[in-house]
């Protein structure tokens, strides 16, 4: 790996290449692997594709290849599934998700597999009056269906669209082929901020209105975002709830989505708190190093989010 082989490119070869290269050519061929149904051994294993990560990218990656026949083994960090969804169960059989909570238009896939493991959907709750703090001023403010009566939401609208515009100049597939993308991807959205708002009230509002990036400003490129933004279409979408991205909410909490696709998988494919420390690349593919485990792979698929990467 070159010194300027960028975090951009990085993913673009580890992610979209990787997995379609792993649904193609011979399967691993050797003493210790096994077939893509047989289960797999408890400690170190040889597969077709290693899985970085065990959220909702991860485990539909692994699927995607188990049903083209190959081999796969997810390794996760955390003693858990649902990369960042958490559901907690209460004691009367109610939930409380404490991480993504929603899915809406555009998100086919996610109701693929809320459909999949059996689970079902119903509206979000979003009836009645808001109670915005901020931004302009530090108080609260009831608003019905028109924000814009709160003081300082004009500015907050002009920054959005500002930002809407810069987005809607990338290639939604390919963010990082637009001729700004170098330097989008060299300045963190916090910086671009900093720069570019100079209210800090209202530097404060904008930071909690866009935390559907679920990282800090500071973690994450002003790129990055907007190639969310991009991939949403906007962010009327994004906040909104009719025909929006907070359309539905699924029975029992997302989580269970995930345990699910998880267990579906079966035969010891997903492994547990697996921090992953090193790959060791070679001419068969790469070596994928745990505390306690190694794993022989083909191909190896990096899902966790790019601040972790």
């Amino acid at each position: 790996m070159t010194n300027d082989l960028s975090r951009r490119k990085f993913l673009q070869i580890t992610g979209t290449a990787a997995a379609a290269a792993a649904l193609t050519g011979p399967k691993v061929a050797s003493a210790e692997s096994s077939s893509p149904d047989a289960p797999l051994p408890e400690g170190n294993a040889a597969v077709d594709v290693c899985v970085v990560g065990a959220g909702f990218g991860g485990l539909a990656a692994a699927h995607a290849i188990r049903a083209a026949g190959g081999s796969v083994v997810v390794l996760e960090a955390r003693d858990r599934v649902g990369g960042r969804t958490l559901t907690i169960p209460l004691a009367d059989g109610g939930w409380i998700d404490e991480g993504g909570q929603w899915v809406g238009a555009g998100h086919d896939r996610f109701y693929h597999w809320i459909k999949a493991t059996g689970k079902q959907t119903y509206p979000s709750p979003h009836a009645g009056e808001s109670l915005v703090f901020g931004p302009a001023e530090r108080k609260y403010t009831r608003v019905g269906d028109d924000w814009m009566a709160v003081p300082g939401m004009n500015r907050v609208e002009a920054v959005k669209e500002r930002l809407q515009a810069m987005a809607d100049q990338l290639d939604s597939r390919q963010p990082w082929s637009h001729p700004e993308a170098r330097k989008w991807d060299a300045i963190t959205m916090a910086g671009w901020l900093a720069a570019n708002v100079p209210e800090d009230n209202i530097r404060e509002f904008l930071v909690g209105d866009m935390s559907y990036a679920c990282a800090s400003p500071e973690q994450i490129s002003l790129l990055s975002f907007l190639s969310l933004i991009r991939a949403c279409v906007s962010f009327d979408k994004l906040n909104g709830f009719d025909d929006a991205a907070q359309q539905d909410r699924v029975v029992g909490g997302t989580q269970p989505v995930a345990k699910r696709m998880a267990e579906m998988l079966g035969g010891n494919r997903v492994r547990l708190k697996q921090a992953v420390r090193r790959v060791h690349w070679n001419t068969h593919g790469a070596t994928v190093h745990t505390d306690t485990l190694a794993i022989e792979a083909r191909h190896v698929i990096f899902a966790g989010p790019p601040t972790l990467m």
